[in-house]
């Protein structure tokens, strides 16, 4: 299953990366680069949607991208992820 949701970067006032919130989960993350908040947004979203299903709840409907206000100096993006890989690398990831 793959799904999309949207999130919101803000740059950090100190200049050490940008905010990323997921508003869809009330989640936040950071990264110190647009490309590397991008990816950590991806990881939360995988690793918040494998969470709601080991717990039998309903994941929440991703908002109306178009609606979703944001600041003049923040980002408003879509990431999408796929549970069901993120689910199948943590499986099957021989830690050593």
């Amino acid at each position: 299953m793959k799904v999309c949701y949207p999130v919101i970067l803000e740059k950090c006032e100190d200049g050490s990366g940008y905010l990323v919130t997921i508003p869809d989960f009330d989640n936040n993350t950071f990264g110190e680069t647009i490309r590397e908040a991008i990816k950590m947004a991806r990881d939360a979203i995988n690793l918040l949607c494998v969470s709601y299903e080991d717990h039998n709840d309903k994941l929440p409907a991703p908002s109306d991208f178009e609606a979703l206000s944001c600041k003049v100096n923040e980002i408003k993006t879509l990431v999408d992820a796929d549970p069901d890989a993120y689910r199948y690398v943590l499986k099957h990831n021989n830690l050593r």
